[in-house]
């Protein structure tokens, strides 16, 4: 085993996988939320600006339009000046580790979820309401528990799709750079629903692009799910419907419980299709959501841990 030839020839390899794994724990045990979160702030901005931008009486070319040069507003200047500050930097490694952390934080998504089934078991709906509000672009005002816990649900088989699985691959694919141009996209697709009637035009450019990055991630992520039912439920798995979030459907299948349903932007109630079977969620299901998602989680972080260590033993044995 020439173990001088694997430091010098694949170093760099295995300071890839250490750095996103130390990311990846650090994002797990110290969860940014609220105002601690710089992402967080992008996406209040990328809100505010879509009120201002998002005009759905104008035509759809120049919906598109705004759309488009509203992403690129929001997406250049932030980009490019992130993405440089490791080059300028004295010890790199420390703001790609910084990057990478805000990238996959979840802002303690699985704790808030937790709590929002509490509070369901214990029929306040309103601390459950006021909860979701921050979390979905979409009103919860007007929420049953069924539907809070559906909001729930799908907020566990979603975000980890794109924070955990999107970040890291596009950190494989592209380094630090790729991974933040990921993620704030991410959040511009998050903050643009294309349910809502204003962004039905306005926020298709970006979500099409969202489509064509994130179809490996997503495929994957729906894949990790699918292997926790007693079937690999294939029909979830590489369903096209994007717009129920990554996750959703294959999340149902797997729930057994029916996902999906309307929704409310700005008082305009929007029809969007259920998935699943036909028994609906309660306080538990979102308990077994969120244990669901960080199984899921788990066999991909326990992926990525065992890709190095095969990486060695090639290298060694070359």
């Amino acid at each position: 085993m020439d173990v001088t030839h694997l430091s010098a020839t694949d170093i760099g390899v295995l300071e890839t996988f250490g750095l996103l794994l130390s990311a990846l724990a650090l994002a797990a045990l110290l969860p940014l939320s609220g105002p601690k979160d710089p992402l967080g702030w992008f996406g209040q901005l990328a809100a505010q600006l879509a009120a201002k931008a998002g005009h759905p009486e104008r035509s759809k070319a120049q919906q598109y339009t705004a759309g488009t040069l509203s992403t690129l507003l929001l997406i250049l200047p932030f980009w490019f000046i992130l993405s440089f500050i490791p080059v300028l930097a004295a010890y790199p490694w420390f703001f790609e580790l910084l990057i990478l952390y805000l990238c996959i934080n979840q802002g303690g998504l699985a704790k808030e979820l937790l709590q929002v089934a509490q509070w369901l078991d214990t029929e306040d709906k309103n601390s459950a309401k006021t909860a979701l509000a921050k979390r979905v672009p979409q009103s919860t005002d007007n929420l049953s528990a069924t539907g809070l816990s559906k909001t729930a649900a799908e907020l566990a088989f979603s975000i980890p799709a794109i924070n955990v699985v999107g970040v890291s691959l596009a950190y494989f694919a592209g380094g630090t750079t790729f991974a933040l141009l990921i993620r704030m996209l991410a959040e511009l697709t998050w903050q643009w629903p294309l349910q809502s009637p204003r962004l039905t035009l306005f926020a298709v450019p970006v979500h099409r692009l969202m489509h064509l990055l994130l179809f490996i991630p997503v495929l994957i992520w729906r894949l990790l799910l699918a292997l926790q039912a007693g079937t690999l439920t294939f029909g979830g798995v590489f369903s096209s419907r994007w717009s129920l979030f990554p996750g959703v459907i294959t999340g149902a299948q797997v729930l057994q419980r029916q996902l999906g349903g309307p929704q409310i932007f700005n008082g305009v109630k929007v029809t969007r299709p259920r998935v699943g079977p036909s028994a609906l969620p309660d306080a538990s299901d979102i308990l077994r959501a969120v244990s669901i998602s960080r199984i899921a989680c788990g066999y991909f972080i326990a992926l990525l841990a065992c890709l190095p260590l095969m990486w060695m033993i090639v290298s060694l044995y070359k």
